[in-house]
């Protein structure tokens, strides 16, 4: 971090994927600026280890089938991606069984049929509600009133199919169902095209894998900033008026004619703003539900689970974990299985010793795919949630009755500050893509400014 004050066109708060987009597109305008991060590193929610020369992604890491801007950015910048894994059956953990998906659908066929029902009633509602307004949606009020949990009891028949789709949400969105607006569901499903796409490897959401890692799409991004780029400089002050701002980190002051600020909802809530922020963009920085998210990945010789005609994918009621899934290179070797803590199943495993949480993740392994997977011969972990400049999970979400009330405030420029970040996308929310899109709008806003 450079001490003392830097003066340019524009200053960008925050190195993740939404502040190096509208980095990007603020430096292509022809204007100058200066990108202040709090991190020693590029990419925000997005991080790339290394294991004997294998990179694993411990954040955002899928490119879709529709994230037109991730797409572009990797062919723009000469780098492969792999399609993920997803030939064989899942596993599903439940009521002490082991079963495949196949398995659990012809033992459960009410609870399988509930769950679709279910599933496809949510889309169709969602298709009535804007990802641009939703708070405009007719009877939106109501559904911002309701708790997605609260849907789910009386949307579903079976304890079964309402314990499987409690999990869904919370895998989707890394908070509780309790702790979601119904209307801030539909928006999210709908800015995605649905919760098949969102839920799919091979045609959705989660298609592809950059090969060496997504955090090369943040380093990418970043050629021709290496003179704007202020890394380990956290900001704790932001002075705005109609002449302009003021951003201030530690030592490092840096004035410009107007800011964008991409960084997440509960990190903005802990910066100072002079003057105060309006009373509605208060409340949504404050009331937004931060998700919880912890990581794992443990590395093997190969992907053996792909042996026994398995995906690598595992859940269930009865598992600590939330999700697992194959990260592994199209040959298998490595084999590499990342595992997903996410809501409240974060919580109890943050608890543990290092040691002890690896001990419960590779037995929760062994119970899923085998004696093989409780010998990695590595295993990482990060915890978001307990990240001094994360906080939460992969996505911020609106509680009930805040999108009816302040929804508008998420994304409105507030004097010569515009608003960047995956939770302000209008489309693929919750993702790279979206942090990408929302970069390139609040970049657009922040020129019209001046």
């Amino acid at each position: 971090m450079t001490a003392g004050t830097r003066r340019a066109d524009f200053v960008v708060v925050g190195a993740g994927f939404a502040g190096l987009a509208a980095a990007a597109r603020l430096f292509a305008a022809g204007s100058s600026l200066v990108v202040v991060e709090a991190r020693t590193r590029l990419g925000g929610r997005v991080e790339t280890v290394h294991h004997e020369g294998y990179a694993l992604d411990l954040g955002g890491s899928w490119i879709g089938t529709d994230h037109v801007r991730a797409r572009t950015l990797v062919r723009e910048l000469g780098l492969d991606t792999w399609p993920c894994h997803s030939d064989g059956a899942t596993i599903v953990r439940d009521d002490g069984s082991r079963l495949d998906d196949r398995r659990y659908s012809i033992l459960h066929p009410l609870a399988t049929i509930d769950y679709r029902l279910a599933s496809r009633r949510l889309d169709r509602m969602a298709q009535r509600v804007s990802p641009m307004a939703p708070w405009t949606a007719d009877g939106a009020s109501e559904l911002d009133g309701r708790s997605l949990e609260d849907w789910l009891r009386r949307a579903t028949r079976t304890e079964r199919s309402r314990t499987t789709l409690r999990r869904t949400a919370a895998n989707i969105f890394s908070s509780e169902p309790s702790e979601i607006s119904l209307l801030h569901a539909l928006f999210y499903i709908r800015s995605s095209g649905g919760l098949g796409p969102m839920l799919a490897t091979t045609g959705g959401a989660q298609e592809l894998l950059v090969r060496g890692g997504a955090e090369q799409l943040a380093a990418g991004m970043a050629r021709g900033l290496e003179g704007s780029l202020e890394l380990g400089a956290p900001v704790r002050r932001i002075v705005h008026g109609t002449s302009g701002v003021r951003v201030e980190a530690d030592a490092l002051t840096v004035e410009a004619a107007a800011a964008v600020v991409a960084v997440p909802p509960g990190t903005a809530e802990r910066i100072e703003f002079e003057p105060e922020l309006p009373a509605d963009r208060s409340e949504v920085l404050r009331r937004m539900s931060p998700g919880d998210a912890v990581r794992m990945a443990d590395v093997y010789d190969k992907a053996f689970w792909r042996d026994e005609g398995l995906t690598g994918e595992a859940w269930g009621p009865k598992l600590p974990f939330s999700f697992t899934h194959d990260v592994s290179s199209p040959g298998g070797a490595p084999g590499v299985l990342a595992t997903f803590f996410v809501g409240e199943r974060a919580r109890p495993i943050r608890e543990l010793s290092p040691e002890r949480r690896r001990e419960v993740a590779l037995a929760a392994l062994v119970d899923c795919f085998g004696d093989r997977a409780a010998r990695p011969r590595a295993h990482v972990e990060r915890d978001w949630g307990s990240d001094e400049w994360t906080r939460g999970g992969y996505c911020s979400s609106m509680t009930p009755g805040l999108w009816s009330r302040y929804g508008s405030a998420l994304r409105d420029p507030v004097g010569r500050l515009t608003w960047a970040g995956t939770e302000t996308a209008t489309e693929h929310a919750g993702y790279m893509e979206g942090a990408l899109q929302s970069g390139e709008r609040a970049a657009s806003e922040a020129l019209a400014l001046v």
